[in-house]
């Protein structure tokens, strides 16, 4: 009996197809054919100068040139597989109805290894016109802040302009080209990668993937141009005035000019800015003549910039000089009205008032006028509040006692507004 089966070849080849059978169900549950999807992948479109030849180009239509790749394969492969391994190319010589190219897929270094790979969609479509090309200058824009102690002195970009092809539904919108260059934290003079962007006429960003330019560089779907960047240095000085040209009325006298700011903030190189300690105004920049009031006059400081010098801030160009007149005899202040002391106020009122300073003058021997100070009048300045106990507007005197031999020359009134607090301001 032994012998009869060892020598049965029938069953020897069903034995065979069994063990086979059985190897192949084991390898389908440990490895089994299953489907992976890859998203985003971009098709290469392949013999596209068979348009531009033309004269023509071509834009894709609704992102179709970004599909889904689904591939059927057995698990162990598909753990292998890579977006970067798939390959998808639509070709112009394939094209039908003159605007579908069919998409076909290739997975690069696992061919023969998988059952299927199918795109979706699985075309691309395009739309073909006229190609137009124009010449167009950059404007360079930046980004970001310099460390302290610099400014820009100029930006620019490398080339300086460049050349643009594509639809002409496209480059006929193209308005401006900007370079944006970030320029944040830098110190010292540097040339920049800057992404080149299009703006059509209302100032909308505009698609550049079916754009060809000169230029070489390109990231992120972006143009790439090179742009150098100088700075100059920072300094703040102070600003010094020349009076000798300002005249006064019979019986005038100046008594204070000054400038506001005060101190101005320059550019240049460093050599420059070390032999640069003050910007000095000289006498016919405030040359005036027969002035019996207070004079404000507004100074465009860039007229009196050394060489090599500039502001930091060009916006910021005016200074207003203000020159202050009093009578022979007579001394002025400008007093703050917070300052004023205020007696009698009645309670559960605040007091506001409707200018910020008074110009209050004294006369007296000369001797009491010099010694007297703007801290004197202001801590003898005072308004007497105590008959007003109703809400409104009023018109009140501006009382000052201040040292011998000097006196108001004349009564001065201030308008003031009483108002109720609110109950929470009382309780503080």
């Amino acid at each position: 009996m032994r012998r009869r089966l060892m020598n049965n070849l029938g069953l020897k080849i069903v034995a065979l197809l069994f063990a086979a059978i059985l190897w192949l169900m084991v390898v389908n549950i440990n490895d089994p054919v299953e489907k992976k999807t890859y998203r985003e992948i971009t098709v290469r479109i392949l013999h596209s100068e068979i348009i531009t030849n033309r004269g023509k180009t071509y834009r894709v239509q609704n992102d179709s040139n970004k599909v889904s790749v689904v591939v059927t394969a057995k698990r162990s492969v598909l753990e292998k597989i890579e977006a970067s391994n798939i390959v998808a190319t639509a070709d112009v010589r394939d094209m039908e109805l003159s605007t579908l190219l069919p998409v076909k897929i290739s997975i690069t270094g696992f061919e023969g290894d998988y059952r299927s790979a199918t795109a979706t969609p699985n075309n691309v479509e395009i739309a073909q016109e006229q190609s137009i090309s124009g010449r167009y200058p950059i404007v360079v824009d930046s980004t970001g802040t310099l460390q302290d102690g610099y400014v820009l002195d100029e930006m620019m970009a490398q080339p300086v302009s460049v050349q643009l092809s594509g639809p002409k539904s496209l480059v006929g919108r193209i308005d401006k080209v900007v370079a944006k260059v970030n320029i944040d934290g830098i110190s010292e003079d540097c040339t920049l990668p800057a992404d080149l962007i299009l703006y059509d006429g209302g100032g909308n960003v505009l698609d550049q993937t079916s754009l060809e330019s000169n230029l070489s560089g390109s990231e992120n779907g972006r143009m790439q141009v090179n742009v150098r960047v100088k700075l100059l240095s920072t300094k703040t000085v102070p600003i010094e005035l020349d009076t000798s040209q300002i005249g006064t009325a019979a019986e005038y006298k100046v008594s204070d000019v000054s400038c506001e700011p005060e101190r101005i903030q320059i550019a240049g190189k460093e050599t420059a800015l070390e032999a640069l300690d003050k910007l000095e105004l000289p006498a016919e920049a405030l040359a005036m003549d027969n002035i019996s009031t207070k004079t404000d006059r507004t100074i465009d400081l860039t007229k009196y910039l050394p060489n090599g010098i500039r502001l930091a801030n060009e916006n910021e160009k005016n200074i207003i000089v203000t020159v202050s007149i009093e009578r022979q005899g007579m001394k002025t202040f400008d007093v703050p009205v917070d300052s004023i002391q205020k007696y009698g106020l009645q309670s559960g009122f605040k007091v506001s008032f409707t200018v910020q300073e008074l110009e209050l003058h004294f006369t007296g021997e000369e001797e009491a006028l010099e010694k007297l100070t703007l801290d004197q009048v202001q801590e003898n300045t005072y308004i007497d509040l105590q008959k007003y106990t109703k809400e409104g507007t009023y018109t009140v005197p501006v009382q000052v006692n201040v040292r011998d031999g000097c006196s108001l020359a004349e009564a001065v009134i201030i308008t003031v507004k009483l108002e109720k607090q609110e109950a929470e301001l009382q309780n503080e």
